[in-house]
């Protein structure tokens, strides 16, 4: 394995609740009389970006916003979902900080590939510790740097043309199955740790499925392919073992290709 991918903000730190937070506030300090349950947030999710969910929304209720309203209402959202991030009120999920620096020992790449806002970016990054710091990722992809945001394979497909890698040489990580989808359809082997709203019985398309990354004191727990949990830790050795058993799987039998 040449390099670890981290996907979404999710895959950092946990999030969603906050996220949904700051949407519900900033609708409160707009007027709008709308507040999203945890159970229509779970729904949405299912659809990635929050200026599509806000103008998806106001489509249902049969009341019109346009373009302009819904940006400047997910922008405030996002300035109040990147304040809560300053303030702390987020921490990195277990096993990231971990994770990170075992693959900086291991000189394995790391890169952080999302298509949010940079300012999102950065105050995820601020949450998860003075451990973690832009300039330890060797390649980080936000909206503005690829020309499609999630579902699509854009930003994954930047990734790799920057780390000059193939596919078959990276793990990538994602904590919602849409993003999920995106990472496979760029050709990569993606290990799934749901975030709070995800579906966890969903990610049919992951090498492996882990409630989070674990650490010593929080041991993760493994929902589904080949067990590879050291210490209740997902390790760069198990990462690899899974990468390596997945080429296996995509390579034909001798036997096979000599009869084809």
């Amino acid at each position: 394995m040449k390099a670890l991918l981290f996907g979404s903000i999710g895959t950092l730190v946990e999030s969603s609740q906050l996220q949904l937070d700051a949407f519900n506030a900033a609708f409160r300090m707009t007027g709008l009389d709308w507040h999203w349950t945890p159970e229509e947030y779970r729904l949405m999710l299912r659809v990635p970006g929050g200026k599509r969910r806000i103008v998806d929304y106001a489509r249902e209720l049969g009341q019109a916003i346009d373009d302009a309203k819904a940006q400047k209402l997910h922008e405030l959202k996002t300035e109040l979902f990147d304040d809560a991030l300053l303030q702390g009120k987020a921490t990195a999920r277990p096993g990231v900080l971990r994770l990170l620096r075992e693959a900086r020992e291991r000189s394995c790449a790391v890169g952080f590939v999302t298509t949010t806002d940079i300012y999102n970016v950065n105050a995820t990054l601020a949450a998860a510790g003075d451990d973690l710091k832009i300039e330890d990722f060797d390649i980080v992809t936000c909206r503005g740097t690829v020309e499609q945001p999630k579902p699509h394979p854009a930003a994954w497909n930047r990734a790799l043309d920057e780390l000059a890698l193939s596919a078959r040489d990276v793990i990538a990580i994602e904590d919602t199955e849409i993003c999920m989808q995106s990472a496979i359809d760029a050709g990569l082997s993606v290990v799934a740790i749901p975030n709070t709203f995800a579906d966890h019985g969903a990610f049919e398309g992951a090498v492996a499925r882990f409630d989070h990354l674990g650490d010593p004191d929080v041991p993760a727990t493994q929902f589904s392919g080949e067990p590879v949990l050291a210490s209740g830790c997902v390790t760069i050795g198990g990462l690899q073992t899974l990468l390596e058993n997945q080429s296996r799987a995509r390579t034909p039998s001798s036997s096979t290709a000599d009869i084809a």
